[in-house]
């Protein structure tokens, strides 16, 4: 092997190495500070753990802002990262169908252990939607905004509180969102090799919808489940 090819080799593990970092911000960054939180707590009084408990206090102190052009730039590579590792593949039936000028209300299901399809395609760096879903707001638990090193980013991708003033403030102002109707309910129903959904009594989205006069749109994240074993 000459040494351009070692050079080659190297930067090419490098390279993957990021994306597989990228990648871990989608499905191990809520499980990581737990465990990191648990181990801090543990040592108690060591400095670094004392370190990492305060800079995870600092951390959800800190207002929600625009993200830093880094962050931006981060969020991009990791979102396509994510699509590339999970093969993502966005079908929709008619485009054409879905209009910039209207504002939309669509329900993934299901939701898995993680609905990890859900932040990673509707977002503005995912380029697979029609034009009209590429600003659309999530709309997750509020747990998220009170988890370091969780808050930030995922604000800066759109996600917003599931909160009944949340949603009928972004609908008022013409602002399509994205919801999970049968929320962690579905995870206390999930099967190896099947799909769950848990509707029966997960109504007042629709409501909410009909109120504004916003568009219906169902969606399904196929082989969701199967992300987490």
């Amino acid at each position: 092997m000459t040494d351009l090819q070692v050079v080659l080799s190297c930067k090419e593990l490098l390279l993957e190495g990021i994306r597989m970092l990228a990648v871990s911000f989608w499905v191990g960054q809520i499980i990581g500070q737990t465990i990191g939180t648990i181990v801090a707590l543990y040592f108690l009084p060591n400095l670094l753990a004392v370190s990492f408990l305060a800079f995870q206090i600092l951390n959800v102190l800190w207002p929600l802002g625009k993200a830093p052009m880094l962050m931006e730039r981060f969020l991009n590579f990791s979102v396509q990262s994510a699509m590339q590792y999970f093969s993502l593949k966005v079908i929709c039936e008619d485009y054409d169908a879905i209009k910039p000028d209207q504002t939309y209300v669509v329900g993934l299901e299901p939701h898995s252990a993680l609905p990890t399809a859900l932040p990673m395609m509707f977002n503005k760096y995912c380029q697979a939607l029609p034009q009209a879903l590429q600003d659309v707001k999530v709309l997750a638990t509020s747990t998220v905004f009170y988890l370091p090193a969780t808050r930030h980013p995922w604000y800066w991708l759109g996600i917003r509180s599931i909160d009944r003033d949340t949603f009928h403030s972004l609908l008022a102002a013409q602002n399509s969102v994205v919801l999970v109707p049968g929320g962690v309910s579905e995870c206390m129903l999930m099967e190896k090799g099947q799909e769950v959904m848990y509707l029966t009594k997960r109504t007042g989205f629709v409501r909410i919808a009909l109120n504004h006069g916003a568009h219906l749109l169902p969606c399904f994240a196929f082989g969701q489940s199967d992300t987490y074993s």
